[in-house]
């Protein structure tokens, strides 16, 4: 469900080894997908299992190759022991191999199966096996199942299903089998006289959509009825089915007919009813406009990628509104999730599932995209909000004696610049004690995070924004530095707020209280959006671009906070190379060809090797031992004596460009090498992701100061990273 209706997050699967189909067949869009990431994952293998319920889960399975460039859903499945698959025509016989029919189920995983407390359904489904091998029968064989699923058996024995028996009255919606009479039958109910007659069919769904439930309905005397009057009555039956059936089963439209079609032998004509035109949905001028104004602008973009994702034919008619339900106009949960990825792609952020799971309405959720920064109110975000809250312990703060020892209390100390800092800090003498604010984790040994130096530090666990409960340790802290960052490639503003914004303001309250002077890590690119005292007019940031547009907001945030209170805050930004450099295109420099070194021997402490297809673009990089010493010097500089209020700025230039493409030609070559050859056999995986890990690692001594990276996903979308 994940990978088909938000298929964008394949991209971060870096050491997936299998996939499983099942439930339902899969599209073709999606093994054309795993076929794309199994170029950059080669020990990758997908599989396909088909079984139902009544044979014990799985009878089948089969091994997609994705290496083959022809290879097309359904993928062919070999039958598994204990099982035996016959495909019969109408009376039952069995027909030849390659010629489709009804799949039927023999062998133990039938074994004694039955519905509870329904021996008529029991007999129907489960009769005796006439073509079960006598000597099986005390091994549980004996009884076989129909599955009304149609499909054919090749040479090879391998087993194609290709969908359901024409004409059958149970289907399958997002995995669950539906039995449309039943849904028929509570129509009728819920109709209360009303509704004289109901039909439910499965529409077959466009690309990835699945199918879509339409009821068809004769109104009470519906000849007799004004339009007004049976469009109240289906308004009415809308809402009792939604309490009355489960939400998969739910029609996604219901139509008024006058009488329903009949087949010769007076039965209900399904295929008839299935052909009947839809309607579609037609809005005039004046309701169109009439739309737009009783819309706020989240609104109105909100429901232009509602109509992206909804089924065509799913709104009957009908505008939306504020009070429009998302699953009641056609949605469902299969949807939604193709819903957040229509939304993190438009606005560059999208709330949790659950979150949208909670607010199905347009306006809720259309509100719900504000508050969580889908689609963020820029003035809202950097407005102050607590000043009158907070005492100004911080003026007295400059006369605090130093003799005892500098307290700094710093943040992200466990990333690859915050580690480095942190011994800085602490070989100055004047610095008493280092408070490091540190993520709980897994396997995290707090006692051992900065060895030789221990005296020194105190380890705090706590995740950010949230501040420790007790903070009575903290109330005598002169410096705060905040290193800790949200540094994801992919994610929007909302997504990285939390870190990157929320904490640095929650830790600006507390500089506020305690007069500490604060320092926080910025980002140089967001002086493309710098305007002093007066914002207005210029460009704001993407939020998509979530770690540039959280960066911008600290700092306006911060930087207004200086300038209200005096406050002593610096931004430390890491910034481009001013050095311009104009190399061959078919030569590396001197920092490019260290870094393929290093890129050669790292590798083989990792385990993998970085793919570079796809990302493109440069990066701009210096030591980063000098950047952790530069910070820690300013940092443990403590207060500095200054009538001006206002945000300081400390720009740390890379020494040197990367061009990514020029290193990743180069890095190819040299894998092709012999000596190279236990680097070229490893498993390779996404260069963002293999950065990561070597930084993890500490085998990177560089730190990225900038970049300008163009990454292109498996369906051609670029996204563009500038730091």
């Amino acid at each position: 469900m994940w990978f088909r209706f938000a298929r964008s997050n394949l991209h971060r699967c870096t050491a997936l080894n299998s996939a499983w189909f099942g439930g339902e067949r899969a599209p073709q869009s999606l093994l054309d997908s795993f076929r794309d990431l199994s170029k950059t994952l080669p020990n990758l293998r997908v599989f396909n299992t088909y079984g139902p319920t009544e044979a014990t889960i799985s009878t089948v399975k089969g091994e997609a190759d994705l290496r083959d460039p022809d290879l097309t859903v359904p993928v062919p499945s070999r039958i598994l022991p204990n099982y035996a698959v016959y495909i019969i025509d109408d009376e039952s016989r069995a027909l030849p191999v390659g010629v489709p029919g009804e799949i039927v189920i023999g062998g133990a995983g039938v074994g004694k199966n039955e519905y509870l407390n329904r021996p008529d359904l029991t007999a129907k489904q489960f009769p005796a096996d006439p073509f079960a091998p006598h000597d099986k029968e005390a091994s549980g064989w004996g009884r076989m199942y129909y599955t009304g699923d149609y499909g054919r058996l090749d040479a090879r024995g391998l087993l194609a299903i290709e969908g359901r028996i024409a004409g059958d009255a149970q289907v399958k919606v997002r995995g669950f089998r539906v039995e449309l009479g039943e849904i028929e039958g509570v129509i009728i109910r819920e109709g209360a006289g009303a509704v004289v007659a109901a039909v439910v069919t499965l529409h077959a769904g466009e690309g990835d959509h699945d199918g879509l439930l339409i009821a068809h309905i004769v109104a009470e005397d519906s000849k007799g009825k004004s339009e007004a009057q049976v469009a109240e009555i289906i308004e009415r039956l809308g809402t009792r089915l939604a309490v009355s059936l489960p939400q998969y089963m739910i029609p996604a439209n219901i139509i008024p007919i006058h009488e329903v079609p009949l087949t010769a032998h007076g039965k209900v004509d399904r295929k008839a009813v299935q052909a009947l035109p839809l309607p579609e949905i037609k809005m005039s001028v004046t309701e169109r406009e009439e739309q737009q104004k009783s819309l706020t602008v989240t609104e109105r973009r909100l429901a232009d990628i509602w109509a992206t994702v909804l089924p065509a034919h799913s709104l009957g008619g009908k505008p939306l509104t504020v009070q429009t339900d998302f699953f009641l106009a056609g949605g469902n949960s299969l949807l939604l999730v193709k819903l957040q990825d229509a939304i993190k792609r438009a606005l560059g952020d999208a709330p949790r599932l659950n979150k949208l799971m909670s607010a199905t309405e347009l306006g809720n959720m259309a509100a719900l995209l504000e508050s969580s920064g889908a689609a963020p109110d820029w003035d809202k975000e950097i407005a102050l909000d607590f000043l009158d809250q907070v005492p100004s312990a911080w003026q007295a703060r400059d006369s605090k004696s130093s003799t005892a020892g500098l307290r700094i209390l710093i943040t992200g100390a466990t990333g690859s610049l915050g580690k480095r800092i942190v011994p800085h800090l602490a070989a100055f003498k004047h610095v008493a004690q280092i408070v490091v604010l540190a993520r709980p984790a897994e396997g995290r040994d707090f006692t051992h995070l900065f060895p030789g130096i221990e005296d020194k530090v105190r380890v705090v666990a706590t995740e950010l924004p949230s501040l420790p409960v007790d903070d009575t340790e903290l109330i005598e802290i002169d410096v705060i530095l905040h290193v800790a960052a949200d540094r994801n490639f992919w994610d929007g503003y909302g997504a990285l707020k939390p870190v990157n914004v929320s904490a640095a303001k929650a830790l600006a309250k507390l500089a506020l209280r305690t007069g500490a002077a604060l320092h926080f890590l910025s980002s140089g690119a967001v002086a493309n959006y710098e305007a002093g005292s007066d914002i207005n007019g210029l460009p704001r940031p993407d939020p998509a671009d979530g770690y540039v547009s959280s960066k911008w907001v600290a700092e306006r945030y911060l930087a207004d906070v200086a300038r209200q209170t005096g406050l002593q805050i610096t931004a430390h930004r890491p910034t481009k190379t001013a050095i311009v450099e104009h190399p061959p295109a078919d030569k590396l420099t001197e920092i490019e060809g260290t870094l393929v070194r290093s890129i050669l021997f790292s590798s083989r402490s990792l385990g993998v090797r970085p793919d570079f297809t796809h990302v493109g673009g440069t990066f701009h990089v210096a030591p980063v031992e000098d950047v952790a010493a530069a910070i820690a010097a300013a940092a443990s500089a403590g207060h500095q004596e200054s009538e001006e209020k206002s945000l300081r700025m400390v720009n740390y230039p890379a020494t040197a460009s990367v061009r990514v493409e020029v290193m990743a030609a180069r890095v190819s070559e040299l894998l092709k090498l012999p000596e190279n050859e236990v680097v070229q056999n490893l498993t390779a995986v996404p260069v963002l992701y293999w950065v990561g890990q070597a930084k993890r690692a500490g085998l990177l001594e560089w730190f990225f100061t900038s970049q300008e990276l163009v990454v292109t996903d498996e369906e051609g979308r670029r996204v563009i990273s500038r730091r």
